[in-house]
């Protein structure tokens, strides 16, 4: 697919819709989900994966300022300013029931920033994470904050240097992404 925002062009009907982390993306929530149903079978499911932001800290200690914090409420309020809700997932149940879907079904998941989580899926978890926000950082950061906040590229490499700087600071390292699992069936006698 192209861009999962267009008219959906598939010739055929599907069994399974698999969506996610399209949060930084997606404008219109409700179309995605119209085409969504309009390209499932009857009984077919949809399953979505969405973080929302900003991260959270995991120590308890969610007033102790973090740069990680603060930039996830800067990429909040960029997003918001470019038309998209960072935390649209929050309203999935509504908007699947909206829509005409049955069995919906939500999980609450922490996806730990780094390895500090116990248990051995936890720790390979956060240290992908860890991965992945260290190369995300800068681009998403350059991209939003210059052109939805009206940041300089020094004033953007700089809370990315102090986001980065706090990933190596093991005392820092708590942090989780929230993310919502959503499951929905488009009901067996649906005739659309």
């Amino acid at each position: 697919m192209d861009n999962v925002e267009h008219d959906w062009a598939f010739d055929r009907k599907f069994d399974y819709i698999h969506a996610r982390m399209l949060t930084l993306g997606m404008h219109d929530w409700p179309r995605f989900l119209r085409q969504a149903w309009d390209h499932l079978n009857p009984g077919g499911w949809i399953e979505t994966k969405e973080t929302q932001f900003p991260p959270r800290r995991a120590d308890g200690e969610e007033t102790r300022p973090s740069a990680m914090s603060k930039w996830g409420e800067y990429v909040y309020e960029a997003a918001k300013n470019a038309g998209i809700d960072a935390r649209a997932s929050e309203s999935f149940i509504e908007m699947l029931t909206r829509q005409g879907f049955v069995n919906i079904e939500k999980r609450d998941l922490q996806w730990p920033g780094t390895n500090w989580a116990k248990g051995r899926k936890n720790k390979i978890l956060g240290k992908l994470n860890e991965e992945n926000t260290g190369r995300a950082i800068p681009g998403i950061g350059m991209g939003l904050f210059t052109r939805r906040l009206g940041w300089t590229k020094e004033q953007v490499e700089d809370i990315s240097n102090e986001v980065l700087d706090e990933l190596k600071d093991k005392r820092n390292q708590h942090f989780y992404y929230p993310m919502c699992l959503h499951r929905a069936q488009k009901p067996e006698n649906a005739t659309t």
